[in-house]
């Protein structure tokens, strides 16, 4: 039977002197080339009086080197793959027995009293555990619990039964409060709505009257630019040089030759913000030294032709006018 102490290794001073301090070697790949385990190496520099490197030294020759991971990812690798599964397995591990030396209870247990029981979503479940959601959901799948459909009546509270039915903005945080969230909201909306048409990825297509004006413009070879945004405020729907073109809706822009401007209360809420934001566009645009020309839907349906002349009539009179101020500078 083999006892500790009882295989005898032959190294001299001279090799060990010659692998650790000549060639820098490190104590497994000394181990590796004569054969000697690790800890005997490390027993015979010890005999042998000769220092052993700190840590800080062991970490400078191993500077400069390529470690064996470098460029390699967990599709790549199955070490690294095992790795990561194994500190993910480690990591959760250590949260579960938090949550259930909190509880007092098993796992599928405290799963029960909140997502069953409880009536808990999934967020909230996550948020109560304080671990993240795709960690709750496995969970869940772990523990057999079957996972509601988002048909489910606790994800649809409608009427008296939602806990925001009846409340307002006012009645929760104050009308200032209530005033100064409304407008960060309103702005964020805004940004994100420009950002998402800047990027097409906003889902939604182009109105009949814009697809007819658009097909007229490039008939006559106008470089014409589409859902064009203004300093992140609004977006027009065609643009050319100097020249800003909008396609209004009969209804929604309220067309004074159907709907009677002069009385607000005639108008719906709908129409009556519409005729605001439009004269702040204009404005907007004014200031910027740009042309506003606006085409209502019904003109547009019966002659897209005669829109699109008056598009080039206004464009003549600018470059009219420009050259004339051109003019007017050199005289």
């Amino acid at each position: 039977m083999w006892k500790k102490g009882s295989q005898k290794y032959n190294i001299g001073k001279e090799k060990l002197v010659e692998l650790y301090i000549n060639q820098k070697r490190s104590f497994r790949e000394i181990s590796r080339v004569t054969g000697i385990p690790k800890t005997t190496v490390e027993s015979y520099l010890k005999k042998y009086g000769i220092k052993i490197r700190k840590n800080s030294h062991k970490s400078r020759l191993r500077y400069g080197k390529t470690p064996w991971s470098k460029g390699q990812t967990k599709e790549t690798d199955q070490r690294l793959k095992e790795m990561g599964t194994k500190i993910s397995k480690t990591k959760i591990g250590g949260k579960i027995r938090r949550i259930e030396k909190k509880y007092g209870k098993r796992t599928k247990e405290i799963l029960e009293q909140l997502y069953v029981n409880g009536g808990f979503s999934q967020e909230r479940t996550a948020k109560e555990l304080q671990i993240s959601r795709e960690l709750a959901r496995s969970l869940l799948i772990e523990n057999k619990i079957k996972i509601r459909s988002r048909n489910h009546p606790t994800y649809i509270r409608r009427g008296d039964k939602h806990p925001m039915y009846g409340k307002t903005w006012n009645m929760l945080y104050g009308i200032e409060e209530a005033k100064r969230r409304k407008k960060i909201a309103a702005e964020r909306f805004r940004r994100l709505t420009i950002e998402r048409i800047k990027k097409k990825q906003f889902p939604f297509k182009n109105t009949s009257i814009e697809k007819a004006m658009r097909g007229e413009l490039k008939k006559r070879n106008w470089p014409v630019k589409e859902q064009v945004p203004v300093r992140g405020k609004f977006v027009c729907d065609f643009a050319l040089p100097g020249l800003a073109i909008e396609c209004d809706g009969d209804f929604w822009h309220a067309n004074p030759a159907i709907y009677d401007r002069s009385d607000p209360s005639k108008l719906s809420h709908i129409q009556q913000t519409k005729i605001k934001n439009d004269k702040r566009k204009e404005e907007l645009l004014k200031k910027r030294g740009l042309e506003i020309i606006r085409f209502f839907e019904s003109d547009i349906k019966r002659d897209v032709e005669k829109c699109v002349d008056e598009i080039e009539k206004k464009l003549a009179k600018m470059a009219f006018e420009k050259a004339g101020d051109i003019w007017k500078d050199k005289n």
